[in-house]
């Protein structure tokens, strides 16, 4: 669901807008690739396709006639906002538009200062408007989307851009020779990211200090531990925090961070127990949070310098510093990448911090953490033993949104959004 700002075409000068949902495919039933993910099988790391607006063409046994390539048209001479979705679960994805540049000018709800990219990188789970002038010669131009960080054997995701009344020369019902798409540079660690500044910081200052610093060394779990939702007959993990309770079960566990609290989180990556430091997307739930700063090796405090405006987000990437060539031979432990984060306990109840592939979440990459007890009461039964909040991409409360029965109330969503962004 996307809430329009009526303000938004003129505060960042657009005329109209399109919207690119991108992802990774694979070629089984999701309960397939679940059960191989949670079996001695294993997870398949290689996806099958990239989509576009859930159109992609697949050269293989599951190929179909008749499926097409996704085709965005466009008027010669405007502005668009691009908003641009990873919708996938596994693969961050690089973004490009062949003979177009690219200026940032949103990440997941937040306007930040105009930043001009030949190229978009983003993660499962991330959202980017970017704004593009059709000033080309009328036409039809390749779209590309890679993967990056993880291969998948020579896939792409080409889409067309057609300018209207131009001469159709891209045919979108056959897959391109490769050569003919947009290319993209070497990989780099951190993208653009410390370059995006926050465009209205004043409207949503960050607190200097934090109260509380929590470190979470991500390998194969956190901190030796992997989540698990309580076990059937046990009660719901939100009435657990309602009832400041823990399960008896180290791995259902909740942190509970109060009420108002300043909290600097360091994500620290470390070598899995395979060799392998993976890249991962976190994303909060309930909550944004501001970007400090990211680096290599293990995190120390003064690495880095506190951005003047940082970006308030709610999907962050922790990369991987290491040779990929050397990746399957690393010695397991072994830090190799970091990233700071700084949250405002401001939004009451029971919410999950975790990583966006949803082949780690599923094997427990996740915590959950929990404030303001007291003020929960309204959802403390009715729910599933595993509840403790909604993967919405929004920073709504749960328990404002929801009534006994789970049901969403696009009103109160709306009234809860301006309860809590009176100025956004």
């Amino acid at each position: 669901m996307i809430i329009e700002d009526p303000t938004d075409p003129a505060e960042i000068g657009y005329d109209d807008e399109r919207i690119l949902m991108i992802g990774d495919w694979w070629q089984k039933p999701h309960s397939q690739l679940e059960n191989e993910t949670l079996s001695s099988v294993g997870f398949d790391w290689k996806g099958d396709s990239i989509l576009t607006n859930g159109k992609g063409l697949f050269q293989g046994a599951c190929s179909s006639p008749g499926h097409s390539l996704e085709v965005v048209t466009v008027d010669r001479n405007r502005r668009y906002r691009f908003r641009i979705i990873n919708t996938g679960t596994l693969h961050q994805l690089a973004f490009r538009i062949a003979q177009h540049r690219m200026h940032i000018v949103e990440v997941e709800g937040q306007l930040v200062e105009p930043l001009e990219v030949d190229y978009l990188e983003l993660s499962p789970g991330q959202r980017y408007s970017v704004l593009v002038t059709t000033d080309q010669s009328p036409g039809d131009y390749w779209m590309n989307s890679v993967p990056r960080y993880l291969p998948m054997d020579n896939v792409t995701g080409p889409s067309i851009l057609r300018y209207v009344g131009g001469v159709e020369t891209l045919e979108a019902f056959d897959l391109p020779v490769a050569s003919s798409l947009p290319s993209f540079p070497l990989e780099k660690n951190n993208w653009v990211t410390a370059q995006l500044t926050s465009k209205f910081s004043a409207r949503r200052p960050m607190p200097s200090q934090p109260d509380l610093t929590l470190v979470f060394e991500i390998g194969s779990s956190i901190n030796n531990v992997s989540f698990a939702p309580p076990a059937p007959g046990e009660l719901p993990l939100l009435e657990y925090a309602y009832q400041r309770r823990l399960p008896a079960n180290q791995a259902s566990r909740w942190i509970d961070l109060g009420n108002n609290t300043v909290v600097d989180i360091v994500l620290q990556a470390i070598v899995n127990d395979v060799g392998i430091c993976d890249s991962h997307p976190w994303h909060m739930h309930g909550h944004g949070f501001w970007e400090l700063g990211s680096g290599s090796g293990k995190f120390e405090d003064g690495l880095a310098e506190t951005p003047a405006a940082p970006v308030f987000r709610d999907t962050s990437v922790l990369y991987a510093y290491v040779d990929p060539e050397e990746q399957g031979r690393l010695v397991e432990g072994t830090p190799c990448g970091w990233r700071h984060i700084r949250m405002l306990t401001n939004n009451p109840g029971l919410w999950a911090l975790h990583c966006h592939m949803t082949v780690h979440v599923m094997k427990g990459l996740a915590v959950a953490f929990g404030h303001a007890g007291g003020l929960i009461r309204s959802v403390g039964s009715g729910l599933s033993a595993g509840t403790f909040g909604c993967c919405n991409h929004t920073t709504h409360e749960q328990s404002a949104v929801t009534d006994r029965q789970g049901r969403i109330s696009v009103s109160r969503i709306l009234r809860t959004y301006l309860l809590h962004h009176p100025t956004s």
